[in-house]
């Protein structure tokens, strides 16, 4: 993505909150900024020694559905900068009729 000029990427996947899925997404988004900062670094021909925390590289966005606050600010602070969660509407009594019974529309709506 990066080498093809895109900004960012957007990772997506089912919900499941969980500490070893935070885990796993915090790995592959540090991996990402890494090897995407290492990318911009010798496309610009800067020196190998230039400091990768004054890259961008390439932008990563979630979708991995509803998650405690504390696991949305760790994926922050692994590198993520954006994060999609869908509401199909704003009407609770519909929302409960389109989704599982265990998802409430209050709990969407509070991460958001």
């Amino acid at each position: 993505c990066f080498k093809s000029g895109y900004g960012s990427i957007m990772l997506q996947s089912g919900e499941l909150a969980t500490e070893n899925r935070v885990m796993f997404l915090e790995h592959i988004i540090q991996d990402i900024k890494k090897r995407t900062k290492e990318m911009e670094r010798d496309a610009r021909s800067l020196p190998k020694e230039t400091p990768l925390d004054t890259l961008k590289g390439l932008g990563v966005a979630l979708s991995v559905g509803e998650l405690p606050s504390h696991y949305y600010q760790r994926l922050f602070d692994a590198g993520a900068h954006r994060y999609l969660l869908r509401i199909e509407t704003s009407n609770p009594k519909l929302y409960a009729k389109l989704h599982p019974p265990d998802h409430s529309w209050e709990t969407r709506v509070n991460c958001l």
